[in-house]
């Protein structure tokens, strides 16, 4: 199996409540908070172990929320590298409303990195890379999951330097971000990009409506618009309504599979982590959509973010359909 590098530049502490009936400027009362370490890319090196992966996640921690995530991860047998900073590791505050079934999101906007953390962080992410390159030879350079925003102090084209200084090793590169961090990482032509519709939308410069079912002509208008970036390979999550995967001039939709969701925050994340795992243990693109949305599936059952049982991925996969359709290239 090829290796795989989660780099997180902007990990948090997830602290998600569920209350009765949400009441701004009122009293707001929580029984049971559920408090997990996260941030995309930690959520991505967990479920990444889970799956039985050897994994590395570099990243920038602070404080003692910092600390945390680096035991978790540990804990769940990731190899860290961690720049540490001043300050403290962000939280990431999540409020649902039970009655109406709407969310409320508070983002903290977490410690500042400074030119020199900056370059010690580059320093070791190219230290990084050349080793596991060196590890074995004639083996396939490894796998490079960039995940999750960008923190203060850090050149809102990162992921862009990033994916260059990744390509100089021959290293394929996943990107899963948002906004101008995605649109700069673009620049950089990684192997495959994660977006979703409302992300997908903001690259391509149109936007993307779902109205009832997903049916062959909609998949192809999209994978002929992602054609235009030029990304290799792109999986678009379109939340309950399912998932695809455009390569090789052939879309992969996945139906989603019926299930009651306890907690939907980190499914993209696990969707990710299933498709990199994939990718380094060579499935076939069918096989390897089966897998990220099982993992996607399984992390919604659980109240704990960036999470999966093995044995219900496995179960998932079965229940995974998926329409493959030839694209006639124009």
């Amino acid at each position: 199996m090829r290796s795989l590098i989660v780099v997180c530049l902007s990990p948090a502490i997830d602290r998600n409540y569920k209350v009765a009936s949400f009441l701004p400027g009122g009293l707001n009362r929580c029984e049971n908070p559920v408090i997990s370490p996260g941030g995309k890319g930690v959520n991505v090196a967990r479920v990444l172990a889970i799956l039985g992966a050897k994994v590395r996640c570099i990243g920038f921690f602070a404080g003692e929320n910092g600390q945390y995530i680096i035991k978790n991860l540990q804990h769940n047998k990731v190899i860290v590298d961690a720049i540490l900073l001043k300050g403290e590791t962000r939280s990431s505050i999540n409020i649902l409303d039970s009655s109406t079934g709407k969310e409320t999101e508070i983002l903290e906007a977490g410690p500042t990195v400074n030119p020199q953390e900056m370059e010690q962080f580059i320093n070791r992410f190219r230290q990084i890379i050349s080793q596991e390159v060196g590890k074995i030879a004639g083996s396939s350079p490894p796998i490079v999951i960039f995940s999750g925003g960008v923190p203060r102090g850090l050149p809102i084209s990162i992921y862009e330097d990033l994916i260059n200084i990744s390509k100089e090793y021959k290293a394929e590169c996943f990107l899963d971000s948002s906004s101008e961090a995605l649109s700069y990482g673009i620049n950089a032509k990684p192997g495959l990009i994660k977006p979703n519709t409302r992300e997908l939308s903001s690259i391509i410069k149109k936007i993307i409506e779902i109205n009832g079912n997903i049916d062959k002509e909609f998949l192809i208008n999209i994978y002929n618009e992602t054609r235009k970036i030029e990304i290799p390979y792109v999986a678009v999550t379109f939340g309950k309504a399912g998932s695809m995967l455009c390569v090789d001039g052939k879309v992969f939709f996945a139906h989603p599979i019926p299930i009651v969701a306890v907690n939907t925050i980190g499914s993209g994340d696990s969707f990710t982590a299933g498709l990199a795992f994939a990718m380094a243990n060579q499935y076939s693109w069918k096989r390897m959509l089966e897998l990220a949305v099982a993992c996607a599936s399984s992390n919604a059952l659980f109240e704990q973010v960036g999470f999966i049982d093995l044995q219900q991925v496995k179960e998932f996969q079965n229940m995974v359909e998926i329409d493959e359709f030839v694209v006639e290239m124009r």
